[in-house]
């Protein structure tokens, strides 16, 4: 499952289902399989199913354009569910930010908490030096924070720019791109 859906988005893809145990689970055997997703506590999400059909190979899942945009924008805990007859297994479980509709929305920011952190740190800095440390509060990454020199954000940015190149290295490297730590040297005859 991937990790981020989009409302209003279609899904057409397909899953095997193995416990951890390597036992596999096939609609040949008459199982049948559900992704469960569930909002976690204190979010504004609805708990919502994605249903399996059995393919032959695998169990396929299908959401169409319409069924998703009903989905409530948030971060869900999912788990990818077969039963049969009676039995449930609970086959891999996850967790998944479903993002606005990208047609219907006034507004949404693509940027991943790391970035979003990172351009907070900087613009409190910028608002440190520019008032000469006379105004010390900001709201960085979701929290409100106080700080007492110039020393403190910068340390802080410097914590959140790690962050941020560990994520997109970790990026790339999914996509198939080169390791962005990596140093290519290149020597000409």
């Amino acid at each position: 499952m991937k990790e981020q859906l989009i409302a209003g988005d279609s899904i057409d893809e397909e899953v095997e289902a193995f416990d951890s145990a390597g036992n596999e689970y096939s609609g040949e055997d008459g199982w049948s399989a559900t992704f469960y997703f569930l909002p976690r506590p204190g979010g504004v999400g609805t708990k919502f199913t994605i249903p399996c059909t059995w393919t032959g190979d695998a169990f396929r899942y299908q959401v169409s354009a319409g069924t998703s945009s009903s989905w409530v924008p948030d971060n869900y805990s999912w788990a990818l569910v077969v039963t049969n007859t009676g039995l449930q297994v609970t086959i891999e479980e996850g967790s998944a930010q479903v993002t606005p509709n990208r047609v219907t929305s006034d507004n949404y920011d693509s940027r991943s908490q790391a970035q979003k952190a990172v351009d907070d740190c900087k613009a409190a800095y910028a608002t440190f030096e520019a008032t000469n440390g006379r105004v010390k509060a900001y709201s960085i990454a979701g929290r409100s924070m106080e700080f007492e020199s110039a020393e403190g954000i910068a340390s802080l940015l410097s914590f959140w720019n790690t962050e941020l190149w560990h994520e997109k290295r970790r990026n790339a490297m999914a996509s198939g791109k080169p390791d962005p730590g990596r140093i290519y040297i290149g020597f000409n005859r």
